[in-house]
């Protein structure tokens, strides 16, 4: 009886030194990540300001030009940098379930 108890004990604390490892490793990733990012937007120099102007929109398509000159971009600043954040969710049609997969 005791080996059974010792067993479960051993089990819960290699599953909680698992879970508490990869929140480590995540938590490191994610600041590696912020810190790759500021070194990449301090590189930037927002104290040049270009305006869009209608050479600019010369070597685009017909269609394109059309657009962003209806679109009223003539005489804007020119976008520097972009920053987006995303967050990955799956979404399964009825057919993908795991379970069809067996």
């Amino acid at each position: 009886m005791k080996f059974f108890y010792w067993s479960f004990g051993l089990v819960v604390v290699l599953f909680v030194l698992v879970y508490l490892i990869s929140q480590f490793g995540q938590v490191t990733f994610n600041k590696k990540v912020d810190q790759d990012i500021d070194n990449i937007l301090a590189e930037v120099k927002l104290e040049q300001v270009e305006k869009i102007t209608e050479e600019d929109l010369e070597d685009l398509p017909e269609p394109v030009s059309r657009w962003l000159k209806f679109s009223q971009i003539v005489g804007k600043e020119k976008i520097k940098t972009v920053r987006k954040k995303e967050k990955n969710v799956n979404k399964y049609i009825p057919w993908q379930k795991t379970d069809n997969l067996k």
